[in-house]
């Protein structure tokens, strides 16, 4: 507005000075006046304009203090990236040294199975040559069934170990990275509505406050 405004005023003396016999103009000028203000109080760190001054559209005017507001960027950051990691685990099997210590369970239950099925041929033989009754049988049976449970369930961890997250698990751990996402998003706004800007070209007529002030 204060362009225009600028270039009448120049082409007006322009022309008295060429043609001084042209018949004079008469008339006013009228000025928009423009408040800038912050979307939410609070206290003013920065006044980065005075009275008179010229400025132009995106020039930064005054700031707010942001304290709260990077800190509540920076946490929202912090969980976003924990949610980021927790997604990605989902999506991979555990890690080398947990996988090591697995087959490390599958090679001790191999050895107790192992151990089983010797001690209960050996009562078998025991029994088949009468020094010992057939019940006495069934408790190395059992053992043996046990140890071999043993090395089923250490072979599916292993299994397991390899294979990514559940699906549904995956699209909550997802969600949740979105959701998120979009608190880091409300937190930048936030922190941005700190430093105010000026919307047009202007010229400041007037400051009502100070730094310092809220």
């Amino acid at each position: 507005m204060w362009d225009n405004v600028c270039s009448v005023l120049v082409s007006l003396h322009l022309s008295i000075c060429q043609a001084s016999s042209l018949p004079a103009l008469n008339g006013y000028i009228e000025i928009e006046p423009i408040r800038i203000a912050a979307s939410s109080g609070g206290r003013i760190t920065q006044m980065l304009v005075n009275t008179g001054d010229t400025i132009t559209a995106g020039q930064t005017l005054f700031k707010l203090d942001d304290t709260n507001e990077q800190a509540a960027l920076q946490a929202a950051q912090a969980r976003l990236q924990q949610a980021q990691a927790q997604a990605t685990d989902l999506t991979t099997g555990k890690r080398p040294l947990e996988v090591v210590s697995l087959q490390a369970n599958l090679q001790a239950a191999q050895a107790g199975l192992k151990q089983a099925e010797s001690e209960l041929s050996r009562q078998q033989r025991l029994v088949k040559q009468g020094y010992l009754p057939k019940a006495n049988l069934d408790n190395y049976i059992a053992q043996r069934d046990t140890a071999a449970a043993n090395v089923r369930a250490a072979n599916a961890q292993i299994q397991a170990a390899h294979l990514a997250g559940r699906e549904q698990t995956q699209v909550a751990a997802s969600a949740n990275v979105q959701a998120l996402q979009d608190a880091v998003t409300q937190a930048q706004w936030a922190l941005a509505q700190k430093s105010v800007s000026a919307t047009v070209n202007a010229r400041v007529e007037q400051r009502y406050y100070q730094a310092g002030e809220w």
